[in-house]
């Protein structure tokens, strides 16, 4: 799925295919940026033992359109860490057995 997350206007863009998999029933998700890696990890709110893992912060996962698209903002780590904020299409890795995505950033 090499297309399935973008950043656009300090949010990841989840498509419909990814964010029905890892984050189905979900309203929330919990966000991490972790800077040894460049990378931003997206959690389902399910996953317990995430914040307990990873200093997170639980975010809303909104809908961008009625195709499943999803959408959660991440302009407060974008500022907080002097990421770069254009939009582009960003690399992932899913973890589907452990339901989180690794975005490089």
């Amino acid at each position: 799925m090499p297309d399935a997350v973008h950043l656009r206007s300090s949010h990841l863009i989840i498509d419909r295919d990814l964010s029905g998999r890892l984050f189905a029933g979900s309203a929330t998700v919990y966000v991490s940026y972790k800077a040894e890696q460049n990378a931003i990890l997206v959690s389902a709110h399910s996953n317990t033992w995430f914040p307990k893992l990873h200093e997170s912060k639980e975010c809303l996962l909104k809908d961008k359109d009625t195709n499943g698209t999803k959408s959660v903002t991440v302009r407060e780590f974008i500022i907080d860490h002097d990421l770069e904020d254009t939009d582009r299409r960003l690399p992932v890795e899913v973890h589907y057995d452990q339901r989180f995505l690794k975005v490089s950033v």
